[in-house]
């Protein structure tokens, strides 16, 4: 029975990894596919990603890429929740993944036009997921374990692509510049922690 219940454990880590590693490349792939239909209108300079959830032609792409990646991120956050121990760090470090990950998925379902909802999601998203990967982060390196190094670097990126002054932009943000970026920053060590879970399993 025991070896039943590991057996199932160590699928669902698996599983969970898979997720992690598809939610950025399903979510990218469909945003490119709804800039392609919206090229006509759409600037990075002067538009938010969540621009293409409110315009025909391109709202069912990016609706829909949030929202299954922010399911596949809900997979993954439970897989973590497993596989990581149970410090203090990781234990905060998973509980904003988690809530991260339903927030990523409820800007899919409440587009721009559901305001304040979609507004509160997208802060919560981009907010608690680098908080969650900075915490993680500092977590792994008291355990003297690399990837530490990788996700806390990454989070300060994130930060960073907020914060910096983009040349020709005034002062402003720079649309969807800095949300793009931020997210691919943060991207990479979901990609290396759902390998590793791979691995595990």
């Amino acid at each position: 029975m025991k070896n039943k219940d590991s057996s199932i454990r160590y699928k669902f880590l698996c599983y969970s990894g898979v997720a992690g590693i598809l939610a950025p490349f399903i979510s990218t792939i469909l945003i490119y596919v709804a800039l392609s239909k919206s090229h006509f209108w759409f600037h990075w300079r002067y538009n938010w990603l969540s621009d293409l959830g409110v315009h025909a032609g391109s709202d069912t792409y990016f609706n829909s890429g949030l929202i299954v990646s922010g399911a596949l991120m809900i997979l993954f956050s439970i897989g973590i929740y497993y596989h990581l121990g149970g410090g203090s760090l990781f234990k905060i470090g998973k509980a904003t993944l988690f809530i991260g990950s339903i927030s990523l998925m409820m800007i899919g379902v409440f587009p721009e036009d559901h305001v304040p909802a979609h507004q509160i999601a997208t802060i919560m998203f981009y907010s608690l997921l680098t908080f969650s990967t900075m915490v993680m982060g500092i977590g792994f390196i008291l355990k003297r374990d690399w990837l530490g190094i990788l996700l806390v670097s990454s989070s300060i990126l994130s930060i960073l692509m907020w914060v910096i002054l983009w040349p020709g932009y005034r002062y402003v943000w720079a649309g969807a510049i800095p949300e793009a970026t931020s997210v691919a920053f943060l991207s990479l060590p979901i990609i290396v922690l759902g390998y590793r879970m791979i691995e595990s399993s």
